[in-house]
């Protein structure tokens, strides 16, 4: 599941997956691991579960079920988004950050 967050996550595609019994669609754009070693992803959560879901979320990723890397991409990170996010300090993939 990793590789698949990982491909996502270098050709900027949407996954759909299932966590906490709720459907997500999510813009990877992090993965690493937390200071306590769980495998975790920084993603935007445009839709999918409910709306106090939306927006920016930590998903561990062994919480994550029927991960799908979608053909639909997204052209750029979000608002909000930066490089070298402080609760995954043992980064394995990252978008890079816009320019400014």
């Amino acid at each position: 599941m990793i590789d698949l967050i990982e491909k996502a996550i270098n050709g900027k595609n949407l996954i759909s997956f299932r966590y906490d019994n709720e459907n997500r669609l999510v813009e990877p754009h992090a993965l690493g691991a937390t200071s306590k070693g769980k495998m975790s992803m920084r993603g935007f959560q445009p839709a999918g579960g409910t709306q106090r879901e939306l927006g920016w979320k930590l998903f561990t990723v062994d919480k994550i079920e029927d991960l799908t890397v979608l053909p639909l991409t997204f052209e750029e990170p979000r608002d909000g988004y930066s490089l070298n996010d402080k609760q995954l300090p043992h980064m394995v993939a990252q978008l890079d950050a816009i320019a400014a």
